[in-house]
């Protein structure tokens, strides 16, 4: 039994107990004849008094007992913080607000190479360098952290001991928003994994292209070869091109995701006509909006913009949309295309009235090799790298992308390019 319970029984005990106790002694008192009326009511007043001081005196007690728990429980919670802060195998750090470290736990002590005196003699921002800072928001983690906002899982390079590591920053408002409590995850040796897949898969798509190349170059010579050939020989050999060029695809999808990851992407910035830039585009996906009698509602400024760009990577960018678009519109849909200046930049606008995207997948979108739920029940066919390197490609050119889709309805995607690109 609890001691709340015990004392809640006892309590109702000692209030029967009293109530029987006066019953008695006002039948007692009143059955005195000798007694004046006035003898009587002095009597009946002294024994209440006596009643309610005993009553508060026990009451006393209660809240003495009750503060001494919860006292004592705040001290044991306490206790219980402390002890797994400092014996926790997850690195947590003490700073206040400008990033200057007041304490560290062990594991942080053994992630940085360092005696708790060295340790709060740095400041954290002068340890860690975050990795990729997004364009889409406003504040980067030094600025976040400063403000208070709550940090999850930020990834970040730290540097110590003459060498660096790779952690994920997490970082919540402490001691009434005066101090910040930050935790450091080590995630070296899984960045080194995914670093060796990465060179992995590019090593692998650079071997690929040279025969993937060489049976195309044949193909071509086969297809002049035959001439008159029977139909179904020619059909032949055009299947076995078309499997070759979307193997070819998926390659060059591969070498493109892998070179943005590494920072190995060569990038060329010159004077980049948009006008002709986008009609050339358009022009490569005329045959398949006409195989599928989809309607092209296409609006480009009739005065010339220019951008300062790399082509390549802008190519990248706005035919992996228009292709998205063409691809998931059903036959006799409409795709809109729009190029805009804005600000002190130009905006790309591809929308579609396609199958769209389900809203528990739009938060995922832009992840590597993922492809939204309902994509995978329809004819179309796509490696999931699309989207990932699309945003890739914006993030390395200082732009921004973003998305409205309602499933069944349509998707429209906007990115935004500085002219200083």
């Amino acid at each position: 039994m609890s001691g709340s319970s015990a004392s809640y029984i006892f309590a109702l005990l000692l209030i029967g107990f009293l109530l029987i106790v006066s019953v008695l002694f006002f039948g007692y008192v009143f059955t005195l004849a000798s007694w004046a009326v006035s003898t009587k009511i002095i009597s009946v007043l002294v024994y209440v008094a006596v009643v309610a001081l005993g009553f508060n005196w026990f009451q006393a007690g209660q809240i003495a007992n009750l503060k001494y728990q919860v006292t004592a429980s705040g001290k044991g919670s306490e206790t219980l913080f402390s002890d797994l802060y400092q014996n926790s195998p997850v690195a947590y750090l003490r700073t206040d607000a400008t990033g200057r470290i007041l304490h560290g736990n062990a594991a942080a002590l053994r992630l940085c190479g360092m005696q708790t005196e060295q340790l709060v003699t740095n400041n954290l921002f002068s340890l860690i360098r975050e990795a990729e800072v997004d364009a889409a928001r406003a504040l980067n983690l030094e600025q976040r952290i400063y403000a208070g906002q709550f940090v999850n899982e930020v990834e970040a390079e730290l540097f110590v001991g003459g060498g660096s590591r790779w952690v994920l920053v997490s970082a919540f408002p402490y001691e009434h928003n005066r101090e910040r409590l930050i935790t450091l995850i080590d995630i070296t040796e899984q960045k080194a994994v995914d670093i060796a897949k990465t060179e992995f898969v590019s090593l692998a798509s650079h071997q690929l292209r040279t025969p993937i190349s060489a049976i195309l170059w044949n193909l071509e010579l086969l297809t002049n070869v035959l001439g008159n050939a029977p139909a179904d020989q020619i059909a032949y050999v055009d299947k076995v091109r078309r499997s070759t060029e979307k193997m070819n695809g998926l390659v060059n999808d591969f070498l493109d995701a892998t070179k943005l990851e590494m920072g190995t992407f060569a990038t060329k910035t010159g004077p980049v006509s948009l006008n002709t830039f986008m009609a050339h585009v358009l022009e490569s996906f005329e045959a398949q909006i006409a195989g599928k009698s989809l309607e092209l509602q296409a609006h480009i400024p009739a005065t010339e913009v220019v951008l300062a760009t790399d082509e390549a990577l802008l190519h990248i960018i706005v035919s992996n949309l228009i292709s998205n678009a063409v691809k998931y519109t059903p036959e006799r849909g409409q795709i809109g295309v729009a190029l805009d200046v804005v600000g002190n930049g130009v905006a790309f606008t591809v929308r579609d009235t396609g199958i769209g995207v389900p809203a528990n997948d739009q938060p995922h979108l832009f992840s590597k090799l993922y492809r939204a739920s309902n994509t995978k029940t329809s004819p179309t066919e796509g490696t999931g790298l699309g989207l990932y390197v699309v945003k890739q490609a914006v993030e390395l050119l200082g732009g921004t992308i973003a998305f409205a889709s309602t499933e069944g309805v349509g998707t429209e995607f906007v990115v935004t390019l500085p002219y200083q690109s």
